[in-house]
């Protein structure tokens, strides 16, 4: 089995990437105070979920030469995507979702990391299920509509990043708007007194 080093270094920039965006997206989740919370948090599930873990894992497996020729059954590979993203979600949910009282914040966090590891191997093997292998020396690393998976899922997680990318530069966060309030309020009334 060979990976060359663009394999590993894609997945490696793959896998930050989605951390980052979903670290950022749980940031504007657990600092919500409306309706926009759940938004952010379901941003957060498909950043990490999809882009980080699942992207990361099926960009290094697409990546690697078994000697066999390799193909995957794409409703199977899309659930394993979906498995990721709900288990995240769950996670995310779990742990943002309760009060941060110190002495008690450790089960949320145990709860959340179950699910999400429970999770991770459930998408691990939803995975493996979807390929199918054929022995030959001589085979490609991807074959039949496996090329085509390839390609929609780099254009579909580039897209996705550059939106949430956008999304997180130009949206203010709730605390953003809260302290915008207050001093614009602090402003009005000096001007008042004037």
């Amino acid at each position: 089995m060979e990976m060359g080093t663009a394999s590993p270094i894609a997945a490696y920039v793959v896998a930050c990437l989605g951390s980052a965006l979903g670290l950022l997206s749980s940031e504007r989740a657990r600092n919500a105070i409306d309706g926009s919370r759940e938004w952010w948090l379901a941003v957060a599930a498909v950043s990490i979920g999809g882009l980080g873990i699942w992207g990361m894992h099926f960009t290094a497996m697409l990546g690697t030469w078994m000697g066999a020729t390799v193909g995957y059954d794409i409703p199977i590979t899309l659930l394993s995507m979906i498995v990721a993203i709900a288990v995240v979600g769950i996670g995310l949910f779990l742990v943002l979702r309760l009060d941060n009282d110190a002495h008690d914040r450790w089960w949320p966090l145990l709860a959340g990391g179950l699910v999400t590891g429970i999770g991770v191997a459930a998408m691990h093997y939803t995975g493996m299920q979807a390929m199918s292998i054929t022995l030959g020396q001589g085979a490609p690393i991807v074959v039949d509509n496996s090329e085509d998976l390839i390609t929609s899922l780099i254009i579909g997680g580039a897209g996705f990043s550059v939106i949430i990318i956008f999304l997180l530069a130009l949206t203010t966060s709730d605390d953003e708007q809260r302290e915008e309030a207050e001093l614009l309020d602090r402003v009005m009334r000096r001007a008042d007194h004037r």
